[in-house]
């Protein structure tokens, strides 16, 4: 059966939202909705269910004249500078880069053993702060409390990847980006295979991914506790040398 408010909502969701759907994750969202569902209600659902999800799926591939992509040489270090378009991308990753390793690391076995504010049982409670109307420190998102800079590895609708610097605070509030979070560049510039983000450049949608929320945060002390590990083999291989 034919959605009434099909192109209503794409359009919508592209102007409004910066989250051109692709016609079969529309397509499926729709054949959950009543036929009778006010268009700002389902606005605001599908926008809510393109968040928490996975946008090479939920998004478009085609590019438009108010939407591109990362260009596939957008992480080659030997290319001086690329101009980004408007581009929707989500947060796969986010390293700390304000705090040492061993810092980051005792934070996260405090939380694990339930000695930091703002744990939940094992969930590591480090974010990036980010403009936000809303605070849980119950459920603090994969980067909250950390005043970075802060590296995110970024990904775009075709799956294309790309690691973003911060280059100033990204704003204030409480609520961090999630992993799985969605970015929108506008005119952002790569440096040298590096995505610059300033506030002029980047809109935070918000949102993410659940499952891949939790892995991460699941994973991260065994992570930092490698990288702790490895650069202390380093340092000793190196004192040898010498």
């Amino acid at each position: 059966m034919a959605y009434p408010f099909t192109t209503a909502l794409t359009n919508a969701l592209t102007s409004q939202k910066s989250l051109p759907p692709s016609p079969a994750w529309l397509s499926s969202f729709l054949s959950t909705q009543k036929p009778t569902t006010p268009l700002p209600a389902l606005l605001h659902t599908a926008a809510f269910r393109i968040l928490t999800s996975d946008i090479k799926a939920a998004l478009s591939t085609t590019p438009s004249a108010t939407h591109t992509f990362l260009p596939e040489n957008v992480g080659d270090a030997s290319v001086k500078e690329i101009r980004l378009a408007v581009v929707v991308v989500q947060v796969l990753d986010i390293t700390d880069i304000g705090s040492s390793l061993s810092a980051q690391l005792e934070e996260t076995e405090m939380v694990a053993r339930g000695e930091a504010r703002g744990s939940h049982r094992h969930e590591v409670v480090r974010a990036v702060t980010l403009p936000s109307t809303t605070s849980d420190e119950d459920d603090a998102p994969a980067g909250s409390k950390s005043r970075g800079p802060h590296k995110f590895l970024l990904q775009d609708a075709r799956g294309t990847v790309v690691w973003g610097f911060e280059m100033e605070a990204l704003g204030g509030g409480e609520m961090g980006i999630g992993i799985g979070g969605k970015m929108v560049l506008r005119g952002a510039v790569v440096a040298r295979g590096c995505v610059l983000l300033e506030k002029g450049v980047v809109q935070v949608l918000g949102g993410k991914v659940e499952g891949w929320e939790r892995e991460w945060k699941a994973g991260r002390e065994g992570r930092l506790r490698r990288e702790v590990e490895e650069r202390k083999g380093r340092r000793e291989r190196e004192r040898g040398e010498g």
